[in-house]
């Protein structure tokens, strides 16, 4: 394009600020929906260094990809990843923002459309005639994500998989001095859950008997939603190093394990 002969037809240029770290534009609810999701393990005090943060980070994409922003926040236990595809990506990059914060302004931005900027430190907010200009952290905080790495990734029927959480869980304790019994476990093929009075035991249908993992309480919400908002029949899942990650489509939910095992329920109810 030649920008010293633009007419009124022609397309208007952006120049972005010298220190700009990224510029997307999209759907407000699917910004709104991708902020509100990733906030809600976000801690609004951080005891763990960028643990009240969400980490944006916006691709162009490529020859089989389309451009798409993915939104990743993490409380030090569980991390959730998600991605939205629908946006125009002006310029690719990474950005820290409150997350908390970030996802209020989305619940009232008034326009169809949103624009979200990173630009030194401050991330600017557009939607309709609106706008704000919220502070982020003066330096990159670098967040500390557990992952399964190279870890083997096992097909998982979902709609088994969450019929058998939904099951246990109510017998999952969410506070005890019994730590152990504060997870779910997940083994050969079973899903088995115990509050000290009582087991749940289910089988996970399909599921394969050699990926073993635990599923801490703080974590069953998140893992039980997200396995509800998609309508992909198969989702992946991996453990490691006490670590198990959840893969549904490109989003993603990673948790850290209880380093206490989950006990014999069974030896423990007969003898009290």
């Amino acid at each position: 394009m030649d920008l010293l002969n633009l007419t009124e037809t022609d397309d208007t240029v952006e120049i972005l600020p010298v220190d700009a770290k990224l510029s997307i534009q999209g759907p407000t609810a699917d910004i709104r929906h991708l902020l509100q999701r990733v906030s809600a393990v976000a801690v609004d005090k951080e005891i763990i260094v960028g643990t009240s943060l969400t980490l944006l980070e916006a691709t162009l994409g490529g020859a089989k990809t389309v451009p798409y922003l993915r939104a990743t926040a993490t409380d030090g236990e569980k991390t959730i990843s998600v991605v939205a595809d629908n946006v125009q990506v002006f310029m690719p990059g990474s950005a820290q923002i409150p997350a908390k914060r970030a996802a209020s302004v989305l619940k009232v931005c008034p326009g169809k459309t949103t624009k979200i900027e990173a630009v030194g430190s401050e991330i600017i907010i557009t939607s309709g005639r609106a706008r704000w200009t919220i502070q982020g952290p003066k330096y990159e905080n670098v967040l500390a994500i557990p992952s399964t790495g190279s870890a083997e990734q096992y097909a998982v029927n979902r709609l088994s998989f969450l019929e058998a959480l939904q099951t246990v869980r109510k017998a999952v304790l969410n506070v005890s001095d019994r730590r152990s019994l504060m997870q779910i476990e997940v083994k050969d093929g079973h899903m088995t859950a115990c509050d000290s009075n009582r087991v749940h035991r289910q089988i996970i249908k399909d599921f394969p008997p050699e990926l073993e993992f635990a599923i801490p309480a703080k974590a069953v919400e998140e893992i039980a939603k997200a396995l509800k908002e998609t309508n992909d029949e198969i989702v992946q899942m991996s453990a490691k190093d006490f670590v198990f990650e959840i893969f549904v489509g490109d989003d993603s939910i990673t948790c850290q394990q209880l380093t206490v095992a989950f006990p014999d329920v069974e030896y423990m109810i007969r003898n009290p």
